[in-house]
């Protein structure tokens, strides 16, 4: 299954930095996950107005920050080896499936990606014309 980029749990956010404090997990977590400052300053417990920029003076929560915004980047990445895995997962399940119809798309997909297919549009363009030459007949001098 497919994880959530945009968002990410305080319990991930312990696990992932060492943080120790619940509320600077959760903090961290909504911080991260596009809430904002002071939004998730409250949302974490703290009552006082300062106590933003306090957090963002505190060397455990920035690098916290740092390292959560850094995992939420990881798995945002989106490359060529993910896409052509994905790719050939659907070759394999047309194939298990017997559709023949998915199996080729699956092929040219990844042939595209690949560089090794190129759509190629014929920009000739087909012109039809036609001459036609009205030539009059002469008179006839003697008549």
């Amino acid at each position: 299954m497919t994880q959530a980029v945009t968002s990410i749990s305080s319990d991930e956010v312990g696990s992932l930095t060492g943080l120790k404090f619940p509320r600077h997990q959760t903090f961290v977590a909504l911080y991260c996950s596009g809430i904002g400052l002071e939004a998730a300053s409250r949302a974490a417990g703290y009552k006082s107005p300062d106590q933003p920029r306090r957090l963002l003076k505190t060397p455990a929560v920035v690098a916290a920050l740092k390292g959560v915004r850094a995992e939420m980047a990881r798995r945002a990445e989106y490359g060529m080896d993910r896409f052509i895995t994905e790719i050939d997962e659907a070759a394999e399940f047309a194939i298990k499936t017997e559709n023949a119809t998915a199996l080729v798309r699956a092929r040219e997909l990844k042939a595209k990606a690949l560089g090794l297919l190129v759509e190629r549009i014929d920009a000739r363009v087909a012109v039809g014309f036609s001459v036609a030459l009205h030539i009059p007949q002469r008179e006839s001098a003697n008549g």
